[in-house]
């Protein structure tokens, strides 16, 4: 179950993992404290172990191509299609 949101700088954000397209909460966080000021404490996140990251690696979402530019080599000729 996804843990409750926490308040950073007006933004409400999600101290869990975010894996396979879905928030997964961890029963272990640690302590994350702005660089700029080190006595504000920022939350409490999830903390990954390795089966965390194993499982993050096998759920992940293949990669999306929307937005991808191909950059030709040079002297290579270049054909931009606009879809109307």
């Amino acid at each position: 179950m996804p843990t409750t949101r926490v308040e950073i700088s007006e933004y409400a954000v999600s101290p869990d993992h975010y894996i396979g397209g879905k928030r997964v909460a961890s029963p272990q966080t640690f302590e994350v404290r702005s660089p700029l000021d080190w006595d504000w404490k920022l939350a409490d996140v999830a903390r990954g172990d390795a089966l965390t990251a194993d499982e993050a690696v096998t759920r992940r979402s293949p990669p999306s191509r929307v937005g991808l530019l191909s950059i030709p080599r040079s002297g290579a000729s270049t054909c931009i299609v606009s879809p109307t």
